[in-house]
């Protein structure tokens, strides 16, 4: 017999979860762009050794950025396809 747990979130807080999540996300991807553009503002007005360690850097930083707000997408798509088998566990 298999015992299933209780659960005590419903399927609509985890939606309103999934929401705060998918906000987070957009907000992040919003402050990549900014950030692009200013960096592309940058180009034409700086050059050497100063210039190369910032873009190596900020291209680190834009790379884990863009992985962590990647992730973040996964689990607002995860959060919502949890919620929504929950129910149709509870409509069964």
């Amino acid at each position: 017999m298999i015992i299933m747990p209780e659960l005590l979130l419903s399927p609509r807080d985890l939606h309103l979860a999934a929401e705060e999540f998918a906000k987070a996300h957009e907000e992040i991807q919003a402050i990549l762009e900014r950030l692009a553009a200013t960096v592309v503002s940058l180009e034409d007005k700086w050059s050497g050794t100063s210039q190369q360690m910032f873009y190596k850097y900020y291209t680190e930083w834009q790379e884990h950025i863009e992985g962590f707000n990647h992730l973040l997408d996964v689990v607002t798509k995860e959060m919502h396809a949890m919620a929504d088998r929950f129910e149709h566990l509870d409509n069964e």
